[in-house]
This record gives C-alpha cells, structure tokens and sequence, in this order.
C-alpha cells in the first residue's frame, strides 16, 4: 500500500499563523466555557510552535558541542577560580 503523498503549498511558518488567526477568531464567537478555552490553549499552542520553527529555521541558531564544557563560563556561576583567571 502506496502512501499518499502531499505536497504543501504554503510554508509551515504560514500554516501555524494562519492556524492561531483561524483558532483566535472561532474562540471570539464562543461563549465562556470549556470549548472557548479549548481553543485559546490549541491557538496559544501553536503560537508557540510557530516561535520553535521561527528559532530553529534562524541563521544565528548554532548546534550545542558535544561534550565540550567551557569551564570560564563554570566559574562565572561557582565564583571559582579558572586556571589564570580571577574568582569573580
């Protein structure tokens, strides 16, 4: 069995915030209750969403360095003594 593919024509970025404006406005309509808040959680949700995808597709976004430890920026938290540097 073949899996049907889709090809999306708008970027996730556009999907997401389209998504918040969809579920902001259908909330507005909705009186108080459950299915209001229901809403506002899944648009605030992908609010955030559309935040990660802005933050990881972002050019500055360096990956972490696998078990390297700086240890200058340990004594900046400790107050200890870096091998020739002052204890802050």
């Amino acid at each position: 069995m073949q899996r049907r593919r889709f090809k999306q024509t708008a970027s996730l970025d556009q999907r997401l915030t389209q998504e918040v404006r969809r579920l902001r406005k259908e909330a507005q309509g909705t009186p108080p209750g459950i299915e209001r808040e229901r809403l506002v959680r899944k648009a605030r949700e992908a609010e955030t969403a559309a935040h990660m995808q802005e933050w990881l597709a972002s050019p500055g976004l360096q990956p972490p360095l696998a078990g390297v430890v700086h240890f200058s920026a340990l004594a900046d938290f400790t107050g200890f003594e870096v091998a020739g540097q002052n204890a802050i």
